[in-house]
């Protein structure tokens, strides 16, 4: 919340409700949850679906970097993992055909979101699901041990 305007003579305060940082966090995660390039056995993948999923994540991390009041912290973090996204995509295309280019850009990818993954649910103490959980550094052992109030 954040103030955007006093009343004088009687008082009163406007009020504009910003959606927290957490809550973004929260939909972004949901977000790459969806896409299952992230996670799923790399021979399962077809190039084109991939490069169009990381399309579309591109596009909703940009709508929630539009979002206003996003905190500077989060704001880099989407950023980055934006940017992996069209890396992806950019390598991904310059390989056309190429299986070992196409498993060398997912693989990047996947170690790379699941690095800055591991710092969002960190900072806003969020669950993830099974699946994208598996792209986080040692999910496993000390990550969920020391982040999960319930671990």
């Amino acid at each position: 919340m954040r103030i955007t305007g006093v009343s004088t003579a009687v008082g009163g305060t406007q009020w504009e409700y910003l959606k927290s940082d957490a809550e973004i966090a929260r939909r972004v995660i949901r977000i790459l949850e969806d896409h299952r390039m992230l996670w799923q056995s790399m021979a399962m993948e077809v190039p084109a679906y991939a490069i169009a999923s990381a399309s579309d994540a591109r596009k909703a991390l940009t709508q929630e970097l539009m979002t206003e009041g996003i905190g500077r912290d989060l704001e880099l973090l989407l950023r980055q993992i934006r940017k992996l996204f069209m890396n992806f995509m950019t390598f991904a295309e310059s390989g056309v055909g190429s299986e070992i280019a196409f498993v060398e850009a997912l693989t990047v990818l996947r170690t790379a979101v699941g690095e800055r993954l591991a710092a969002l649910v960190a900072m806003y103490e969020l669950d993830v699901d099974e699946d994208l959980r598996s792209i986080i550094p040692d999910s496993g052992a000390w990550f969920f041990k020391e982040f999960k109030p319930d671990g």
